[in-house]
């Protein structure tokens, strides 16, 4: 199915070991591998304008308790762009053939910002290769979806984020030109998460930071309350992205939310579909619909101090 082979990468040498894989459509997917303790497997998936590295921080934490995979989804850091687009279903459907090629069985998926539009489609469309999911700082919310709006919250985000992850994303920016970005954007601002969340079946937990201008709260318990089995909890005073500026705290809520024991529950209509499926997915997820304001119960929030439990 893929030819590969094993390398390492600059930024991980030292503690993981980088691979390339060639689906059959001919995408080049390279990924980070990390082996990690005996646990269940976890999954990061970035989101536009970034790559596997801004997810080392968290992937660092999540090896304590089991093996850590992180993919450049394609058209982004060094994989290539997929023939079958840019769009969220399309890269999960690459994202699919990508974790069966790896053998990777039912595992934890965290998608970070637009990386949770991959990951919904992923849980609607290939089920079975997932347990649970986590959604940090899920876009893209109802009446932000337009490019004059994401950029001006990205403005008021970038001064609240780590240094670190703001010269990850400019040499990336700088690595590539904005083409994947520009390429991509259309189609994830045009998705609908809402639409895609009732075909879910697993528990999913949706985390946002407090002072996330990206993702307001209200949006955070909206999706949470669409998911069949969704949660939702908030970090304080946190930014956007989590994985990088809270990797400590995001990782304890993950594997602590791994370690619980939710309801599943039938399969939603279209859950299972699988790779065939998912012509039927992008029409599900391109529908239009009524964009009113978010509601739900309140997100519970989650302090540092209430973390320890978690034994990080």
């Amino acid at each position: 199915m893929v030819s590969g082979r094993w390398r390492p990468h600059a930024w991980a040498s030292r503690v993981g070991t980088r691979r390339e894989l060639t689906l059959d459509d001919g995408t080049r997917m390279s990924s980070w591998h990390l082996a990690g303790a005996v646990g269940p497997p976890s999954v990061l998936v970035h989101g536009i304008g970034a790559a596997g590295p801004t997810q080392v921080p968290l992937a660092l934490q999540l090896a304590h308790h089991g093996p850590v995979h992180v993919p450049d989804l394609p058209g982004f850091g060094s994989s290539t762009a997929s023939p079958g687009g840019a769009d969220p279903a399309a890269l999960a459907d690459s994202l699919a053939a990508w974790a069966t090629a790896h053998d990777i069985g039912p595992a934890v998926y965290l998608g970070v910002s637009a990386g949770c539009e991959v990951v919904l489609h992923l849980l609607a469309d290939h089920p079975h290769l997932a347990d649970r999911a986590v959604l940090q700082g899920p876009t893209v919310q109802p009446g932000a979806r337009t490019r004059r709006s994401q950029l001006g919250r990205l403005l008021l985000d970038a001064p609240l984020e780590h240094p670190g992850l703001v010269a990850l994303q400019l040499r990336e920016l700088a690595r590539r030109g904005p083409r994947p970005f520009l390429r991509a954007a259309p189609h994830f601002l045009g998705d609908r998460p809402e639409a895609v969340a009732s075909r879910v079946a697993h528990p999913v937990l949706v985390v946002r930071g407090g002072h996330d201008p990206l993702v307001a709260g209200a949006w955070a318990r909206r999706l949470a309350a669409l998911l069949p089995h969704g949660a939702c909890t908030e970090l304080p005073r946190a930014p956007h992205a989590l994985m990088y500026s809270r990797p400590r705290e995001l990782a304890a809520l993950a594997v602590g939310f791994a370690g619980t024991a939710l309801p599943r529950g039938p399969s939603p209509r279209g859950a299972g579909a699988g790779a065939h499926g998912s012509a039927t997915a992008r029409g599900a997820s391109g529908t239009s619909s009524r964009e009113s304001s978010p509601t739900g119960s309140p997100c519970s929030t989650t302090s540092t101090r209430a973390t320890s439990w978690f034994r990080m």
